[in-house]
């Protein structure tokens, strides 16, 4: 819904603009006009002065100017949708986008039957060091849990903050056992994170792969993000003692 509003009020936004274009370069003509005594374009000595070189020139004198604000004005626009996706804190795209660009992954599977794959990624131990440290601390690690993701994903992918401690990478053209290998990778680095507490920051992901697991995108995500606490509390339970742990099956 946020990237149809955005389309219509940037066209909006250009046509707008260049009927103010128009006009301010019609009235520049019309000035100069006037300053030869002309209040009305007629007959072909007329348009003889229109399209004179002193005429010309004194409405690129005009025109470009609004020329110039016009262009500025789109690249404000372009700013502005930026960010609409983005989340503020790590730079990676939001809940929204994601959507948006998971929808377009179906429309490209449906003509080209190429898969891709959801990565669902939450932070472990991220409550202790947050309730321990505070939230400074707690959002220094997300903003480097962020970094890595970032450097970690190829050009396609689509890196997301899902909300809190939790991310979700979008992985086109890629199928299970490739969004498995970036997950390793990912997991590999975030360990490698340097932070001055006592915990041990580390990420539990879960992964499901369009069209194989599902369809339907919102079971797609619900299967990752089950998967992705799965494997967290498998991993919780291995830290257990024994007598905790013994009758649990995995």
């Amino acid at each position: 819904m946020h990237g149809e509003k955005g389309r219509y009020f940037r066209n909006a936004i250009i046509v707008v603009s260049m009927i103010e274009l128009f006009i301010i370069f019609m009235f520049s003509i019309q000035i100069y006009l006037n300053a030869h005594g002309i209040d009305k374009v007629y007959g072909l000595e007329t348009l003889d002065l229109v399209f004179s070189a002193n005429c010309v020139v004194y409405s690129f004198i005009v025109f470009v100017p609004t020329i110039f604000y016009f262009i500025l004005q789109i690249n404000r626009i372009n700013e502005m949708e930026q960010e609409l996706c983005l989340d503020s804190m790590t730079g990676l795209y939001n809940k929204s986008y994601l959507l948006r660009a998971a929808l377009l992954e179906v429309e490209r599977n449906k003509r080209y039957a190429q898969p891709f794959s959801i990565i669902f990624i939450d932070l472990d131990n991220f409550k202790e060091i947050n309730d321990t440290y505070g939230h400074k601390m707690g959002d220094s690690v997300i903003v480097k849990v962020a970094e890595k993701i970032k450097k970690t994903v190829r050009t396609i992918d689509v890196p997301v903050r899902y909300g809190g401690d939790e991310f979700v990478i979008l992985m086109p053209q890629t199928t299970y056992e490739g969004a498995k290998s970036l997950l390793v990778r990912l997991q590999e680095k975030v360990s490698l994170i340097d932070i001055p507490c006592k915990f041990k920051l580390d990420i539990s992901g879960g992964i499901s792969t369009f069209p194989n697991d599902s369809k339907d995108l919102e079971q797609l995500f619900d299967l990752a993000d089950k998967r992705m606490y799965k494997n967290k509390e498998i991993k919780r339970n291995k830290q257990r003692p024994l007598e905790q742990s013994k009758y649990l099956t995995v």
